[in-house]
């Protein structure tokens, strides 16, 4: 079973299992469950610094040696 909702979409526990048996489709919950982690991380931290600032900081750094 399939809902789509205005915010989310929810699938049954019993279609995702079946999904997650197929090698495509277990990639791509592979992906949503680690970016799901990901962004419980960056909401539960203080600071988190994205790529471009890292990258941004990082440049300064080089130029100022």
């Amino acid at each position: 079973m399939l809902q789509i909702k205005k915010d989310r979409v929810i699938i049954s526990r019993k279609k995702w299992e079946e999904l997650k048996k197929d090698e495509y489709y277990k990639e791509l919950i592979d992906v949503l469950e680690d970016s799901i982690e990901l962004e419980k991380a960056k909401n539960n931290t203080k600071h988190f610094t994205d790529f471009n600032g890292y990258d941004k900081k990082r440049r300064a750094k080089m130029n100022n040696v």
